[in-house]
């Protein structure tokens, strides 16, 4: 999204409109500043929740593309659905820890003040453990990518990662959780 000085200061944008050319989709729609930075977080979060919505509504139509807008639909009230909660599993397998089947999970959790991985351990879909990371502040992509694999090796769990970061691979004892 782009502000109106932008299209004041680059005319040849149309404003509020779709644009593809050679698989890649754009839009040029426009948020207001001085609105946005006036908003809690949670009310910036649902205002460019309801701009994505609507800009991505605006190309399925200019695409003349039925799937892509019963996609954005979908998507758009699942989000709403789950209030909008960023949060997700980046990783998740399946582990057997004294004979028990679990999910073992790594989770990536955006908080206003940055982003939070974290590993979980669930059994019958309840946490029953829990272990924070690392953090780092927002938009750092590499955060996104660095965890590589979850196993179980004796009672530990270890993560794997790309090996610029230096606390992988991680191992975390289980001893005790069941």
């Amino acid at each position: 999204m782009l502000t109106d000085l932008t299209y004041e200061l680059y005319p040849v944008l149309t404003k509020d409109t779709p644009y593809y050319y050679g698989g890649y989709l754009r839009y040029y729609g426009t948020f207001d500043r001085e609105v946005f930075e006036s908003l809690t977080f949670a009310e910036q979060s649902r205002y460019v929740w309801d701009k994505a919505h609507n800009y991505l509504n605006k190309a399925a139509i200019f695409l003349k593309n039925q799937k892509l807008a019963e996609a954005v639909e979908y998507a758009y009230q699942k989000g709403l659905e789950i209030n909008l909660n960023p949060d997700y599993r980046l990783l998740e397998t399946d582990v057997v820890l004294s004979g028990q089947k679990l999910k073992a999970a790594v989770w990536v959790n955006f908080k206003e003040d940055g982003m939070y991985s974290k590993f979980t351990l669930e059994k019958s879909g309840v946490v029953i453990f829990e272990k924070d990371i690392d953090r780092t502040k927002k938009g750092i992509e590499f955060f996104l990518e660095i965890y590589k694999a979850i196993e179980l090796e004796n009672n530990s769990i270890i993560i794997k990662g790309v090996k610029d970061v230096q606390y992988l691979p991680l191992k975390i004892s289980l001893k005790g959780v069941l």
